[in-house]
């Protein structure tokens, strides 16, 4: 890392996000360089057939995508990106920018920051005419709830602590915020915290357990408390109930009010036989997880997404009337065909198999006097420590991932069902009915345009040709419904894939793709915007600009993409501009920067390496000082590789410790003779391992821990929370010169294969 850089790493790592995803270029899904908005913002092609299947005689039978739809022969809606934000990080893991909204009285975006835990308050404004901009200063705009808690103690239950911070939604009628916040531990309650525009503290109120989404029904605010059993099922560990928690927030003394499923814990076999899936010998109090609301009138709609069901919540009675199973979407039916396998080729076939809804994201309208739900169908696994849900199911020479049928209630014995639609589904609110589901448009769209078919049913991590196929393909995660011009459009994000698809759903017999936001950079792995989480709408009448604006919130770039809404391709400069706060750096020596190739030689580097850096302004004394190493990776009693230092470190300096030669013939960092300090016969691990380092008190004072995830057992020696989905191309860094003792906090990773040109930036440099 070069000297000059050293104060404010995050500051350098949000320029070098801009140059890769906020700048007037970027690469197109054919890897060639052109201007930001030309990237991947596609309508379909005059030549398209109907990708939707045929007519459905019978709109609620539940065997599904018959009722299909068009793509059509031209569209003139195209999506230019207009404006980005990043917070700065990502993580190929996700959970970064997560959920945001615009709040129309002040033009700033609230943003769920996971990294940081924080609510990033964005400013979006007009440049110069046409343009946008934002502009977010981190001591005043980024919002940290660890702060609130220990500032505002007794509105909290005792000892709460800090969790998840999950989603937010904004009330201009009472001019403030709701946040959805969990506690640390995963069987406490959470909490809905109530913030002013500016995110000062105004209340708390107590939610259920593990609230994991927030929204507004008129002034009540809701939560959808999800109760995960994170520990398992067995050795006395809990599964939370899930459960809905209201806060009328005009009310003069506003109180919390929690629906659970206890009622009916009664009648299981009657909602097993209903298509409601249960883990065989649970209770549904325990079982159902709350996943997303949408509500409309006196009503809310949950779904319940492992449980392929939505239930129905009375906001007056504060009682959950109906818990409806959705069935089965039939994907042995023309039009509803599918990729079903991982075999680096796109071949959509009808399958002998049931597609499970198990939708996430959930929004609501009405036409002709009726309500009508519309579903994003993700599906989701259950995975918990020992218990495992899903099954590898061998079709030819390749398999795919079903659910297991014996661990659960309401799967049919001889069937094989898979996780999600792969769709978008339409529902009759007054009792669940199929009124449409769009089969095989998606993943038909996909396969027959220029700009995707090489990047078919990829990851949000990778950009291999079909690696998601097999596993819920482009996973569709959030839908937002919207009127424009007199239409209806139903927008849809693609998690896996990228991007939002924009349906017009007005005439259900005649559905078609009319548009397609897409800023996702194919040219490497995990470029440009990645991984949408959550949609908002700004129509034009609010609008900083004056017009149509689609807001997406992206998990795993750590992004957000402003589309503005016109009828020819557009091409505008991104203006971001970050301002961070000033850092008070830390009074002893730190760990820096950490590479493991994982005795690899196709990694980055010719030597994994450690760099401590001084943040001090007096050089220090090195003699008792050691780097410890050691990984679990392989199993077995802990062992530490104690590496002694010597000589004196300087004020700003750095430290630098190589392994042994990688064997890489083409590395993107290299050290040569008098580039580092010690050569040591030791190489690192690409995927978890722990640091220390040791003064000579024999005092750790600083600890690196890497894991492969939370639950790994160097997680035990990190501090705070360990980084966590490393490899072999990862470098993590400090992100500045302080020391928050959480290395979540406190380190990124950078991942060299997808970032090339950052290599110059994370060397050190003595």
């Amino acid at each position: 890392m070069k000297k000059r850089q050293v104060r404010k790493v995050f500051a350098a790592f949000i320029a070098a996000a801009a140059a890769l995803t906020l700048t007037a270029t970027a690469a197109c899904a054919d890897g060639n360089t052109t201007s930001d908005d030309d990237s991947h913002i596609q309508t379909p092609d005059d030549d398209n057939d109907n990708t939707g299947g045929s007519d459905n005689d019978n709109p609620g039978d539940n065997t599904g995508g018959g009722s299909g739809g068009n793509t059509p022969e031209q569209s003139e809606i195209f999506w230019n990106k207009v404006a980005a934000y990043s917070t700065g990080f990502s993580d190929s893991e996700g959970g970064v920018a997560e959920i945001v909204q615009y709040n129309s009285d002040n033009g700033k975006l609230y943003l769920v920051n996971g990294k940081t835990q924080t609510i990033d308050i964005v400013t979006l404004s007009e440049y110069s005419e046409g343009e946008l901009q934002t502009v977010l200063t981190e001591d005043t705009d980024r919002i940290s709830f660890n702060n609130l808690v220990a500032q505002n103690p007794k509105s909290f239950e005792e000892n709460f602590e800090v969790g998840d911070i999950t989603s937010v939604a904004v009330n201009t009628n009472l001019d403030l915020i709701a946040v959805a916040v969990q506690h640390s531990d995963y069987s406490a309650n959470g909490a809905i915290v109530v913030l002013n525009y500016d995110g000062t503290f105004k209340a708390a109120y107590p939610a259920g357990v593990q609230p994991d989404m927030v929204t507004f029904a008129g002034d009540i605010a809701l939560t959808a408390n999800e109760g995960e059993p994170r520990n398992g099922y067995e050795g006395g560990a809990v599964d939370p109930m899930g459960s809905v928690t209201a806060v009328d927030l005009s009310a003069e003394n506003p109180q919390a009010v929690t629906a659970t499923f206890e009622s009916f814990d009664s009648s299981r076999d009657e909602l097993v036989s209903d298509g409601v899936i249960l883990k065989k010998g649970s209770a549904p109090s325990a079982d159902l997880e709350p996943e997303y609301i949408a509500a409309s009138g006196d009503y809310a709609y949950v779904s319940l997404q492992e449980a392929n069901s939505i239930a129905t919540l009375n906001l007056k009675t504060m009682q959950f009337e109906s818990i409806n199973g959705l069935g089965f979407k039939d994907h042995s039916v023309e039009g509803n065909g599918l990729d079903l396998l991982d075999n680096g080729e796109i071949e959509i076939a009808t399958q002998d198999v049931y597609g499970v809804y198990m939708p996430d994201g959930l929004a609501t309208y009405t036409a002709d006097g009726k309500t009508y739900i519309v579903s994003a169908n993700e599906g989701d696994a259950r995975e918990w420590e020992e218990f495992v849900g899903v099954q590898d199911v061998v079709l030819g020479e390749n398999d795919f991932e079903a659910l297991k049928n014996s661990e659960f209630d309401g799967l049919e014995d001889g069937q094989t069902y898979i996780l999600g639609g792969r769709s978008f589904s339409v529902w009759d609110a007054s009792d669940m009915s199929l009124v449409f589901d769009s089969g095989d448009m998606i993943e038909s769209f996909l396969a027959s345009d220029e700009n995707y078919s090489a990047y078919f049913n990829c990851s949000n991590d990778d950009i291999d040709l079909d690696s998601r196929s097999d596993r819920k393909g482009p996973e569709p995660e959030a839908v937002n419904v919207q009127t424009i011009d007199g239409k209806v459009y139903a927008f849809v994000a693609l998690e896996r894939q990228g991007g939002a698809m924009m349906f017009d759903i007005t005439d259900l017999e005649n559905v078609v793709i009319s548009s397609y936001a897409n800023s996702r950079d194919y040219s490497g792995e995990m470029l440009g915007d990645v991984a949408p989480e959550s949609i908002d709408f700004i129509p034009s009448s609010i609008s900083p600009i004056g017009a149509n604006l689609l807001v997406v919130a992206n998990e795993n770039s750590g992004t957000v993409a402003v589309y503005a809404m016109e009828s020819e391709r557009k091409i505008y400069e991104m203006h971001q501009t970050f301002t961070p706060s000033a850092v008070e750096a830390a009074d002893h020596l730190l760990i820096w920067s950490v590479f493991g190739n994982g005795g690899k030689d196709d990694g980055q580097t010719s030597n994994d390496f450690i760099s401590i850096y001084n943040p001090t302004d007096s050089a220090v004394d090195l003699t008792g000082y050691k780097v410890r190493y050691s990984t679990l990776r392989d199993g077995g009693e802990r062992e530490w590789t104690d590496i002694e230092l010597n000589g004196s470190l300087a004020a700003g300096g750095y430290y630098i410790i190589i392994g042994s030669d990688t064997g890489n013939e083409n590395p993107l960092i290299s050290f040569a003779e008098g580039e580092y300090d010690i050569k040591y016969g030791f190489e690192i691990d690409n995927k978890q391992y722990s640091i220390q380092l040791v003064n000579a008190s024999g005092q750790a004072v600083d600890a690196l821990g890497v894991d492969e995830d939370e639950s790994d057992e160097n997680a035990e020696l990190a501090e705070g929370s360990p980084i966590v989905g490393i490899n072999k191309h990862t470098v993590v860094v400090r992100t500045d010169a302080s020391d928050t003792d959480n290395n979540a906090l406190d380190f990124i990773k950078v991942d060299l294969e997808d970032n090339p040109d950052l290599a110059d930036e994370y060397k050190p440099v003595k």
